[in-house]
């Protein structure tokens, strides 16, 4: 069925006819014909175009059109996405966190603080933006207000400032509380088994008074700005279980004493494995991890391979590829895999970095020796290997000769150390506190410390962590921590398709899908009087139905909003 207008015209004037009629195939005459379901009679122009967006092929009734007279037209009014923010709502209740916020706000505010933080987190999932624009996205922009009720006093961006520092505030309690429910939900009310730690750091634009807001070592490769470091636990299928912001120029080994006694303090962890890189190795951070009653896995950097195993050196030089070998060595246990095609692209990474540095010294060399300005000392030499050195690490295969006396400059590759660093190339090597963590599936347990990484790149990418143009602490710590609750909405929904609909889409494309189920406001005289919800799609429904929702559900809380307004 469809709208159809049929124009005629009378002494120049045009006049229109609405219809609503439907196509069949017309025996006696051979083709295709329209049968008048109900005819509207006269009507403007303007109420024709009405009355086709009103019947579109994506309404699954015909309320909402009402006719006595071309006048009397319950017009459509404008059209909403609310698929998407259905589904979002409805995780975040199911995880209570609205009921966790209640219970730990302050009673000086006036209005629901959970509903408004909850709108700050959705924001980030849905259309990630400034609290200044927030209110605009709100009213005009989003379906948001038919699931989050608020008004529009309450959206002042000076508000949504004082409902992101109360979230600063009361965050290691909501994290506590969510744990619980992670434990409940994915892991059988048992303490996870591996947890997985990891730091990022995010930068700042504008102005910085924070004290938080340091220069530092920048994974965004801004050296040029100012940050804060984030540092980060997840379990092993990417829920994050605590996270803190620190000062930007926070060290990664520095860290990792005060995590582990608040893994332990906060939440009780012990007697799990604490995976984490190679840049936490320290023996005193071993030891605190071991104390907290928790065992540690983590990967070897080069150098560290050489400390702790060069006694066993010739014994690792009889690996063949994709062997192998567990040492244990006093209260430390390593496994050791060599790979013979990792041994090739590591040769390979390392002649490919001293070919450019070398290219790089006799450019060196040749302004020296022309005494340009900013390189005719030895201290602007050694300033300019500094900075080779960061984007092409192998300074420490080269040696500076410089010959005072003759103001003579030289570099002599040290093919010694070359030979001597060859030798370890194609190991991966694991260390442990644990024996019984040791062992072939290890290598995949480690890993999965990806997860942690993939939860950093989607908190930059998907939900706009950075640039951060906040200025106050409780302003930069409660915007991160807005995004890693976005995070963990955002986590629940690809765990959930998969596990249990075999749904291994992007979640930005899955919400995408799902904001074209729209509402539709119903008009009459300018006044809203009612909604409509257009056809939902068959893998939405299926997305829907992963977490125990549908259409029907949905018009029914919609429209328990729409009659609390």
């Amino acid at each position: 069925m469809f709208i159809k207008i049929t124009p005629r015209k009378k002494k120049n004037k045009t006049y229109y006819f609405a219809a609503l009629v439907e196509s069949f195939w017309n025996k006696e005459k051979g083709y295709p014909d329209h049968k008048v379901i109900k005819n509207f009679g006269m009507v403007t122009k303007e109420e024709s175009e009405r009355l086709k967006l009103s019947y579109s092929r994506k309404i699954k009734t015909f309320q909402l059109i009402e006719a006595v007279s071309g006048k009397n037209i319950i017009k459509a009014g404008k059209g909403y996405d609310i698929g998407d923010c259905y589904l979002l709502s409805n995780i975040w209740e199911e995880w209570q966190i609205s009921k966790t916020i209640d219970k730990l706000a302050s009673k000086r505010f006036d209005t629901n603080v959970s509903e408004i933080i909850k709108l700050l987190v959705l924001n980030r999932l849905l259309f990630p933006t400034s609290e200044n624009f927030i209110s605009k996205w709100y009213q005009d922009l989003s379906g948001i207000k038919w699931v989050i009720p608020l008004s529009t006093k309450e959206l002042h961006y000076r508000r949504l400032y004082r409902y992101t520092k109360e979230l600063n505030r009361i965050f290691p309690e909501i994290m506590k509380n969510l744990f619980k429910q992670l434990k409940k939900k994915i892991h059988s009310n048992q303490n996870p088994d591996h947890i997985y730690y990891d730091i990022t750091s995010t930068y700042f634009e504008g102005k910085h008074i924070a004290v938080i807001a340091q220069y530092g070592y920048s994974r965004d490769k801004r050296r040029d700005k100012k940050q804060v470091v984030l540092a980060m636990v997840v379990d092993r299928y990417g829920f994050p279980i605590y996270a803190e912001v620190l000062p930007g120029n926070t060290l990664d080994k520095t860290t990792v004493k005060d995590i582990s006694r608040k893994l332990k303090t906060m939440f009780k962890l012990t007697n799990c494995i604490i995976v984490g890189d190679r840049g936490m190795i320290s023996n005193d951070n071993f030891k605190e991890i071991i104390g907290n009653n928790m065992n540690y896995l983590m990967a070897l950097d080069r150098s560290h391979i050489k400390l702790e195993l060069k006694d066993k050196t010739e014994e690792l030089l009889k690996l063949k590829d994709n062997e192998i070998k567990i040492i244990e060595k006093e209260e430390k246990t390593f496994l050791i895999e060599f790979n013979e095609s990792r041994k090739k692209e590591e040769t390979k990474t390392r002649n490919r970095l001293l070919k450019k540095m070398g290219d790089r010294l006799i450019f060196l060399k040749e302004r020296f020796k022309k005494g340009y300005k900013n390189y005719s000392k030895i201290e602007n030499i050694e300033y300019w290997l500094g900075k080779l050195n960061e984007k092409y690490p192998c300074k420490r295969f080269y040696k500076l000769e410089y010959d005072e006396s003759k103001n003579k400059l030289d570099f002599k590759i040290l093919t010694d150390k070359i030979s001597d660093e060859e030798r370890y190339d194609g190991f991966f090597v694991l260390q442990s506190s644990d024996r019984n963590a040791i062992n072939s599936k290890s290598i995949e347990v480690y890993r999965n410390l990806s997860k942690v990484e993939n939860g950093f790149k989607s908190l930059k990418s998907d939900l706009d962590v950075r640039p951060i143009y906040h200025q106050k602490e409780e302003m930069i710590k409660g915007h991160i921590y807005t995004c890693i609750l976005s995070y963990l909405i955002e986590n629940y929904i690809s765990y959930i398709l998969k596990t249990k609909a075999r749904i291994n889409t992007n979640v930005r494309t899955i919400l995408k899908e799902l904001s074209q189920i729209t509402l539709i406001e119903k008009k009459k005289d300018k006044e809203t009087i009612g909604f409509e919800i257009t056809e939902c799609s068959e893998n939405n429904k299926k997305v829907l139905n992963c977490f125990g929702l549908n259409i029907k559900k949905l018009e029914a809380d919609v429209g328990k909003t729409f009659h609390s307004v």
